[in-house]
């Protein structure tokens, strides 16, 4: 009997009972209106319960399971007269339907009151992803198409994908589809989309039960295998990526069903044929592997390319929504921006949902959006303003480096870490609106003077102090102690010794913060993020002594030299320029090396043992050695325009610069920069051995320094 004439007799015998509920249900029609009165509990076991202070026993729920029916028959019921339907109570939900919800309730009637041949016909407009999927919704589905009537279905369904290649012949129908559209591993079942298919195996395996389950197709491997067939090419093998690398795995399942089917042959005849039969099938795979492959790639590129299509208009969408609220300025600025940033909303989990924008979706994103923006432009408004900070540092910075260029620099000169700390500077780089442009060299020629004018005195009285502690002297020196020959400073932390005014360009007096706490903050950022490294604070003594070696030689070398300790002063000694033996370099060389005192007297030679003599018998040998060496190339300035210059090119630059204030009398290319000291002076900014390096003499000196 067909399914079509089961369904119509079910509905008769449906009817007929309806007709009888109708009857018996129009005698108590009266009563539906009627409220339900509470009765005083009884004089049986509630009473006497109420009688000993406990609460009554509430009275049992009547089953009406034996008298509900089908939905089916309620709905014929209602079709043949809905004015016995509309005195009836509401009918509980039959079993097998409490626990259906949504879209598998809607199956479940499919299953059962649809005709089979329009079920038919509506899965044969899917593909065979769609039929698993039906297939583990209920069972009444499952029995359907698991059954071996609905091939065809499959089949049509397979038609209806295009480029599929054919089905296997080891494969049924769902197996094929399973393989083909089932997100899960065949190992461990994980439940996240497992799209690494090894098609030889027919089997969906995540990238961890690669690497753990199955084993290498290696010598070991093979080792293990029937020596007949081990190396006759019909162990199926896959290449897999994992990470960066990829390895050659193999099935322990196909393994041990081939060792069954092998050891289960009895003749070697039979044996030869079947492994005959193995590489046949093997290259079959492989091909049919290999069609999969490239359709498994093309549909999952189609995917991706729609769910890309889908994010693409949704982020569109919202993007139009925001312009309508007002936030069309900042996601403009988010468009403009370099990838990372213009990346910002594509990226965000709201945004980026391959689904389409709808109104109800609008609202609920619409006020986590809102936020977000707002954030973002807190962010760029600052990430703005400390670019504008950073730039205006930058411009202050090149104005003042070109003042400091054409300025004599003997005379100490604020370090740029106090520029930058200065009030008024510090004030017009931060207050000032980001959108306005500052002068800072109009800013310099104003506030420049008035801040040299406190600053340098301040720093030379923390000199003299300084000399004044370490010579335990009750006074404080006069100035033109700090330019003396014997006043030698040394850096505790490089020990590196240097006359006045040296020690206000060296580096380990410049990285120290600032002792405000906002101005230390700010530069913060600049010495990391800008400048690179920490040579930009305020210039400050901390890491300044009196050098307690330096000076006892010093005295001897001018006594040596007939000059007077207490009154000679750095520029005399550079006029004299006395040679110095290094007797442990000489002992090195196996030939006499001669320093100039700057390199002498620094960390390089702290250790070794000098000799040293007047210049008078080494005169000419000096001045040959300080015209050639290649250590004072950049250290020279010019004494009337401070430009530094190469002392190569000095002669050619006093002559083209300053011919007004020369004598034209003196010819300046048959004089030695000695002859012309009072036109040039050495740079200041540079550390005091590398001023003059030294030679080679052929004679020893005499006198011994120690």
């Amino acid at each position: 009997m067909s399914r079509r004439s089961l369904r119509i007799q079910e509905k008769t015998v449906a009817s007929k009972g309806a007709n009888a509920i109708s009857k018996n249900s129009s005698a108590t029609a009266t009563k539906a209106g009627r409220k339900r009165v509470k009765e005083p509990p009884s004089e049986g076991v509630a009473g006497r319960e109420q009688e000993k202070g406990r609460p009554p026993r509430k009275r049992a729920r009547k089953n009406t399971s034996n008298t509900a029916q089908p939905l089916s028959d309620v709905e014929d019921e209602e079709d043949e007269d809905e004015d016995v339907t509309s005195t009836k109570k509401k009918q509980r939900m039959p079993k097998q339907f409490r626990k259906v919800r949504g879209k598998l309730g809607l199956l479940e009637r499919l299953a059962k009151d649809v005709p089979l041949d329009v079920i038919f016909e509506i899965f044969c407009y899917l593909d065979p992803g769609d039929l698993l999927r039906l297939a583990r919704t209920s069972k009444d589905l499952r029995e359907m198409l698991m059954s071996k009537s609905s091939e065809a279905i499959w089949r049509a369904a397979r038609a209806n994908v295009e480029g599929l290649p054919p089905r296997p012949d080891d494969l049924n129908e769902p197996q094929y589809a399973r393989l083909l559209y089932d997100a899960y591993c065949y190992i461990c079942n994980h439940k996240g989309r497992c799209e690494n298919v090894l098609w030889i195996f027919r089997a969906r395996v995540c990238k961890n039960c690669v690497t753990v389950v199955l084993p290498l197709y290696d010598d070991e491997y093979l080792d293990k295998q029937p020596a007949e067939y081990r190396n006759s090419g019909i162990l199926p093998s896959e290449r897999v990526r994992v990470g960066n690398t990829s390895r050659i795995v193999a099935s322990n399942k196909w393994t041990a069903r081939y060792k069954a089917e092998y050891e289960a042959l009895d003749t070697p005849s039979d044996r030869e044929e079947w492994i005959r039969q193995k590489k046949k099938q093997l290259q079959a795979i492989k091909e049919h592997s290999n069609l999969c492959k490239r359709w498994h790639q093309k549909r999952l590129n189609d995917r991706s390319r729609e769910i890309n299509g889908l994010r693409y208009q949704r982020r569109n969408d919202i993007i139009v929504r925001l312009r309508e609220i007002g936030w069309g300025e900042e996601t403009e600025h988010i468009e403009k921006r370099g990838t990372r940033e213009q990346l910002y909303l594509e990226y965000v989990k709201i945004v980026k949902q391959p689904r389409k924008l709808t109104e109800q979706g609008w609202v609920n994103i619409k006020d986590g959006l809102v936020e977000l923006l707002s954030e973002h432009r807190t962010n760029r408004l600052e990430t703005e303003r400390l670019c504008a900070m950073r730039a205006r540092y930058e411009l202050l910075s090149k104005e003042y480096r070109q003042i400091c260029s054409k300025s004599d620099c003997r005379d100490p000169y604020p370090a740029l870490g106090d520029i930058f700390t200065a009030k008024v500077f510090e004030d017009l780089i931060w207050d000032t609106p980001v959108t306005e442009v500052i002068d800072f060299a109009t800013k310099l020629s104003e506030h420049l003077p008035r801040i040299i004018d406190k600053w340098r005195p301040a720093k030379i009285q923390e000199l003299l102090k300084l000399v004044q502690k370490s010579k335990q002297s009750k006074t404080l020196p006069a100035v033109s102690n700090l330019h003396l020959a014997t006043t030698i400073f040394e850096c505790t932390e490089c020990k590196t010794a240097m006359h006045y005014p040296q020690m206000f360009y060296h580096n380990c007096c410049l990285q120290h913060e600032s002792p405000n706490k906002i101005s230390h903050e700010r530069m913060e950022m600049f010495r990391t993020n800008y400048f690179g490294y920490n040579a930009y604070g305020p210039w400050m003594i901390r890491t300044l002594v009196l050098s307690d070696k330096w000076p006892p030689m010093m005295e001897e070398l001018l006594e040596a030299c007939s000059l007077d300790p207490t009154t000679t002063t750095v520029h005399e000694l550079r006029s004299v320029n006395p040679p110095i033996e290094c007797v442990t370099c000489s002992s090195t060389c196996r030939r006499t090396v001669c320093l100039g005192w700057n390199h002498a007297f620094s960390n390089n030679h702290r250790s070794h043992k000098l000799k040293f003599n007047k210049l008078s018998k080494y005169k000419q040998a000096t001045k040959r050695a300080m015209h050639t060496s290649s250590s004072t190339d950049d250290h020279i300035c010019c004494a009337h325009c401070n430009q530094e210059v190469r002392k190569s090119q000095l002669r050619n630059h006093l002559e083209s610069g300053h011919k007004d204030i020369l004598d034209t009398s003196t010819a300046l290319l048959s004089l030695d920069l000695g002859d012309i000291q009072e036109h040039w002076y050495y740079n200041p900014r540079i550390p005091m051995q590398s001023l003059y390096g030294g030679f080679y003499y052929d004679e020893p000196l005499h006198g011994v320094v120690s």
